[in-house]
């Protein structure tokens, strides 16, 4: 996950409570400032009262709180480039 002069990684993604959970928890853990873009995420519903709306403000909550700063795609800087 190193690429010389990142300091920031931008995660978004489907299954917002695991796989981009996850990659901001790994990017944070490996001293990357962590941008979690919040509107380009996506869950299935788990249950009737658990919906994807519930889903992605619990992630937001919990990585909100520390390790990543929460962004819409319309916040993201332009900068960004995609690297897979």
């Amino acid at each position: 996950m190193h690429s010389p002069g990142v300091k920031t990684l931008a995660t978004c993604g489907c299954m917002t409570d695991f796989c981009s959970e996850i990659a901001a928890s790994a990017a944070h853990e490996t001293d990357y400032f962590v941008d979690f873009i919040a509107d380009a995420t996506g869950a299935p519903d788990q249950e009737e009262e658990y919906r994807q709306p519930a889903i992605i403000l619990a992630v937001c909550a919990t990585f909100g709180a520390g390790p990543a700063r929460i962004l819409g795609t319309d916040e993201r800087p332009r900068s960004y480039t995609l690297n897979a």
